[in-house]
């Protein structure tokens, strides 16, 4: 169950948010039907915020707390989810297409009704999630994720994780809140 919003947290419903920055901020609010498609969002604690039916697609949530936080419905099309806490978080109904998911925390996730197509879930265990009455279609659990990779870095593609990509991970979500 999560925490009843107060009274002096940001009511955002519907809020036009596409391509904020927000890195290893702090958001405890009131996001119903939010848009943070291409938001720079990796660190960021959403635990406990309201979010259902947000459109989170394309954003980089690397390393985020989504923990607890109500996300009925959002969308999550080719998000950046890697490393990312959705531990309790209630996923009924979502969208995940494309959805990188490696190193994800799904532990006690509510997943009924969720969609997740063609997820890359290498080093997640959605089998820790509360309930796994989802979808799930072609998921990927190979060593790949799609970034900008080669020398030099081209346009998105296919690229296995490598020692320096999982270092620059991890410096990313080093000054992540939790």
């Amino acid at each position: 169950m999560g925490e009843p919003m107060s009274q002096d947290c940001a009511d955002l419903r519907g809020a036009a948010l596409d391509f904020v920055q927000m890195q290893r901020t702090s958001v405890y609010a009131q996001l119903q039907g939010a848009s943070l498609t291409f938001a720079q969002l990796q660190g960021t604690s959403f635990a406990f915020a309201h979010l259902e039916g947000a459109n989170f697609n394309y954003a980089q949530l690397q390393g985020a707390s989504l923990a607890f936080a109500q996300l009925q419905g959002a969308s999550f099309k080719e998000s950046q989810l890697q490393g990312a806490s959705l531990d309790s978080a209630g996923l009924q109904g979502a969208t995940l297409v494309n959805a990188q998911l490696q190193g994800a925390s799904l532990k006690q996730a509510q997943l009924q009704g969720a969609q997740l197509q063609r997820p890359m879930v290498w080093r997640a265990d959605p089998r820790t999630a509360g309930n796994l009455n989802a979808k799930l279609v072609k998921p990927i659990t190979s060593r790949v994720f799609f970034a900008k990779c080669g020398d030099p870095p081209a346009g998105h593609q296919k690229c296995e994780w490598s020692v320096a990509a999982f270092e620059a991970l991890k410096e990313l979500m080093s000054g992540a809140v939790r």
